[in-house]
């Protein structure tokens, strides 16, 4: 009996984090893991309206794989806005 394995290519997962005050960036909420750009974009800049927040008060970004390194900060293949 032969057994086939196959290595199917990982999803990308985009995972998105929203800045309520953009001068202090160590305050952040994660807003999920998505699977395109553009629902991440949109759910974490929903954040901002949900708050209140006017535009340019808060940032956000959203990061392509990431992963808790081991020094415990997140790192990103890429991060976009």
């Amino acid at each position: 009996m032969a057994v086939i394995w196959f290595i199917w290519p990982s999803d990308d997962v985009w995972t998105g984090y929203f800045y309520p005050d953009a001068t202090n960036l160590s305050d952040h909420v994660e807003t999920g893991a998505f699977d395109t750009l553009e629902e991440c974009r949109d759910v974490t800049v929903s954040y901002a309206e949900d708050m209140g927040i006017p535009y340019g008060q808060y940032d956000y970004e959203c990061g392509l794989n990431c992963e808790i390194a081991d020094y415990g900060l997140n790192v990103c293949e890429e991060t976009l806005q």
